[in-house]
This record gives structure tokens, C-alpha cells and sequence, in this order.
């Protein structure tokens, strides 16, 4: 049988993609079968080799091993350059022996950061269809080389916001009659917690009467989470039933360790008394979403943030930056706030009316309606295959 191979960028099981990938997968009307799954390495945050196959996909480890050398240190040893290169060779070679051993009809790319697959699959013959699921706005000459390449090698190109299926038809007019714009979803039934598990964190962290300010992800300066730690500093100084808490862990190498060192350090009074917390990474997301009062969202720029829908779903009031994605996703003093882009003060303002004068209840319940209405799994699966099968019959 031939495949439709999916390439993901990553084996961690950790951040929205992977997440996305497999709740994509699972809820595909595709046969499992049909897919074969391409994980660049074995992940040491989570396995998603071993996520996948506990559900009964097919996935393939195309290297045994992975360069997790910061980017920084390319810059400054031609050693680790030539290392890196005989790594993307290695793995040339391994990736076109899969395409031909299952006979690809079509190549997957779960993020824009499989360019490397797209472009082995292009060579081939094989149709390519690639998610971009976000794009790093921190390096604009690669990051514009990449989206040109990818216009050029991809048959089909999903987006998860509008504004960037917008900016890359500005950008590139190649793009404009084969890019889809197809928001995230979530899965509804998995959006429970467990009564006794909330209790006992609630106890553990002393949070009964507190007004807890929350947000989930990798602690790093894209998700702005030492202005976070700011923000906790000036409102636990002014208000003492106040908490902020961090679900997520932080990345042992490059600037997330150093985000994460120097917050503890320079925030050691609050962190001390359990009013700013970093509980680590932590897979019951919804027990912990579950704690959270308002769900504080400061990232700088985002594909579509999968915790925003989980916190919608659980009728948490989010607060965020009006930035791309997003906006997307909430309609502002409707089912959620938005905030232009690094305003704190305003960010302040209003947690500070949240704690004076109380939490819109309704604002949780309509956002809660919006995500069953527009932002399901069950959707998002039926137009993804939607454009894959459009791929095959055009092949």
C-alpha cells in the first residue's frame, strides 16, 4: 500500500505541534495504515515515537542521533558546522530510502521546519503539502529563504491563522491559490480534570482565596515570561490574594535556561513565598488549567496557541496580546480580552480591575461555546484530509 509520509521536526513530545500531530492523526478519517510517520531523532522531553505507537501509528526514528548544540555556537566553530552537515546528509540519505521503500505518494510536513524532508521529497517526484504552524519572526533572512523555498517545493501549504496566510500571499503572490487557511482544534472530551487531583494542588500551593493568574508554556524569552515575572512582582506587591503560576518547564540549553535562572534569581522574594510558582512540565494540563482564574498570555508572536483554546474550553477568562493567532481566536470583551502587543501598563490595568471588582464569568462561558463551535479536532482533522486527498487526486 502506499504511504502519505508525515514528517514531524521534532521526536520531543512537547509544545502545540507534536501535541497537534497526533490528535490530527487520531482523529484523521485516513486508515492509520496509510501513514508513516518520519521523527528526525529519538526525543529526550517526552517520546512522540512512542506516543504514536501506543495509538497504532506506524513511526520510523531516521536518526539515532541528534545535534542539540545552541545555534549561538555555529557562529563561532567551524567543527560544529561540519559536524551539522554531515548530520543533514546522513539524513538525506536515510529519508529518500523511506520515501522509496513505502512507495510515498505524498510528504506531510507537520511544521515549516521540515524543510529539509520537503525538499528530499520534491527531488523525488512526491507531492508536498506542508503545516506551517508558525514562523520565527528572530532571523528574517533565513526565515524569508525558507518561506520561498517552501512556496516553491509545496504543492499545498496549511496555515493555522489568517493574518499569516495573508502576509505570505503579500509576500509571495505563488502562494495565493494553494494556501489553506485551517485553524487548530481541540479535543472536547478530553477537556475534564480531576476533582481530587485539583484539591490536593490546591492544599499543596495554598491557594484557597487566591485570584491565580496562570499561563502554560516553555519558559523563554518568546514567551515573554520574564515580563510575566514583572508583572507578578508589581501586583503581588499591591494585592496579597494574588498568585501567578507557570506551567512549564524550561529547555536545559540556550537562552531558556538563562530566562529561567535569571527569574529565579531576581525574583526570589515571591518565588520564596509560593506567590510567583513554576510547577515544571506537566502532561494533566487541564488539572492545572483548572486552578487558574485568568489565563495570562504574553507571547510575542504565535502560529494558533494551543493553551488558549484549552483554557477557552475550560471557561477560563484569557488575557492576551492582540498578536497573530489570536486574534483569530478571541473576539476582544466577548470571549476574551486583547491587548496591543507589549502594552503592560494596560496588561496591569486590567488584572488589576480582574482583581478589584471580579472575573466576567460570562466572558469563560462564551468562550467555552466559541471553541465547541469553530475550533473542534473533529473540523480541523476533516479539512486537513480535505487538502490531502485534493494532493492525491492531483498527483
Amino acid at each position: 500500500m502506499n504511504k502519505i509520509i508525515v514528517s514531524s521536526n521534532t521526536g520531543n513530545f512537547k509544545g502545540g505541534a507534536p501535541r497537534s500531530l497526533k490528535f490530527f492523526l487520531e482523529y484523521s478519517s485516513i486508515p492509520k495504515d496509510r501513514f508513516q510517520i518520519a521523527i528526525p531523532h529519538e526525543g529526550w522531553v517526552g517520546s512522540l515515537r512512542q506516543e504514536l505507537n501506543n495509538s497504532g501509528f506506524s513511526a520510523t526514528i531516521v536518526l539515532k542521533h541528534t545535534d542539540k548544540t545552541p545555534f549561538e555556537k555555529y557562529l563561532f566553530s567551524p567543527r560544529i558546522w561540519i559536524k551539522r552537515l554531515y548530520g543533514i546528509l546522513r539524513f538525506t540519505k536515510l529519508y529518500y530510502r523511506l520515501l522509496k521503500s513505502h512507495d510515498a505518494d505524498v510528504v506531510y510536513l507537520n511544521t515549516i521546519y521540515c524543510l529539509i524532508d520537503g525538499v528530499i521529497g520534491f527531488l523525488t517526484g512526491i507531492p508536498v503539502v506542508c503545516h506551517i504552524r508558525g514562523i520565527d519572526n528572530n532571523i528574517a533572512g533565513i526565515r524569508q529563504i525558507r518561506i520561498l523555498i517552501m512556496g516553491l517545493i509545496a504543492k499545498k501549504i496549511i496555515t493555522v491563522s489568517s493574518n499569516t496566510k495573508k502576509e505570505l500571499v503579500e509576500y509571495c503572490p505563488m502562494f495565493r491559490n494553494k494556501t489553506y487557511y485551517i485553524p487548530n482544534g481541540i479535543d472536547l472530551k478530553s477537556v475534564q480534570f480531576e476533582k481530587n487531583r485539583v484539591a490536593q494542588l490546591r492544599n499543596h500551593y495554598k491557594l484557597e482565596d487566591k485570584i491565580v493568574i496562570g499561563c502554560i508554556g516553555l519558559v523563554c524569552e518568546h514567551k515573554n515570561t520574564l515580563m510575566f515575572a514583572q508583572i507578578a512582582d508589581s501586583l503581588c506587591a499591591a494585592y496579597e490574594n494574588v498568585v501567578f503560576l507557570w506551567v512549564g518547564d524550561y529547555d536545559s540549553t540556550g537562552e531558556s535556561a538563562q530566562v529561567y535562572k535569571d527569574i529565579q534569581e531576581r525574583f526570589k522574594p515571591i518565588i520564596k513565598t509560593n506567590r510567583l510558582i513554576f510547577s515544571g512540565f506537566k502532561n494533566d494540563i487541564y488539572n492545572w488549567l483548572e486552578l487558574f482564574d485568568i489565563f495570562l498570555f504574553l507571547s510575542r508572536s504565535e502560529g494558533m496557541p494551543r493553551s488558549i483554546l484549552e483554557a477557552m474550553a475550560m471557561k477560563k477568562v484569557v488575557l492576551s496580546f492582540a498578536i497573530d493567532g489570536v486574534i483569530d481566536l478571541i473576539k476582544d470583551e466577548q470571549t476574551g480580552f486583547l491587548i496591543p502587543p507589549y502594552d503592560v501598563k494596560k496588561i496591569i490595568e486590567k488584572l488589576e480591575n480582574f482583581i478589584i471588582n471580579g472575573i466576567d464569568k460570562e466572558i469563560g462561558t462564551a468562550a467555552c461555546e466559541a471553541v465547541k463551535k469553530e475550533f473542534s479536532l473533529e473540523r480541523t482533522a476533516r479539512q486537513i484530509d480535505r487538502v490531502l486527498f485534493d494532493t492525491l487526486k492531483r498527483k
